[in-house]
């Protein structure tokens, strides 16, 4: 005899089969989500002040160091200069004429060596340090006043 069946409904095909689940329980990829985004974040922030401080510090350390090299132009100290200056170091000049360590020493300790009424007046007008990583650039004027080869 031939067995048949009771209406049938046949679920949608969205309809999933199992016990309802918890809203929580859907969300949960999207929360732990949220919560590396955030935690992501806030390192981010975090080591970009931090890094901020650590610029902020090098730009103080050099901007001591400028002041004090300014000094020790002023007064003829050589010897600073030289522990202040790396023997790489090259100046360039107002008239595009360039310097390593040793000329200008020897420039700086030559106006020492003249009256005090024709030894050049220095005065820093600004200082900008700018820090890259390990790398700090300065740039700044320096206002010289004296003669030099004879011309003011």
């Amino acid at each position: 005899m031939p067995v048949t069946a009771g209406p049938s409904t046949v679920a949608p095909p969205f309809a999933r089969s199992g016990p309802p689940r918890n809203r929580n329980q859907e969300s949960g990829g999207a929360t732990k989500l949220n919560i590396i985004l955030i935690t992501l974040v806030t390192a981010l922030a975090a080591s970009v002040h931090a890094q901020s401080e650590a610029d902020a510090a090098a730009q103080s350390k050099i901007v001591a160091l400028e002041q004090l090299w300014n000094q020790a132009y002023k007064s003829g100290d050589t010897k600073a200069l030289d522990s202040n200056t790396d023997d790489a170091i090259v100046l360039v000049n107002d008239d595009s004429s360039v310097a390593d360590q040793a000329e200008f020493l020897a420039s700086v300790k030559s106006s020492m060596s003249q009256p005090n009424a024709q030894r050049p007046q220095v005065a820093p007008q600004s200082l900008a340090v700018h820090v890259f990583g390990n790398v700090a650039i300065a740039t700044g004027v320096m206002r010289v006043k004296g003669r030099e080869n004879g011309k003011s």
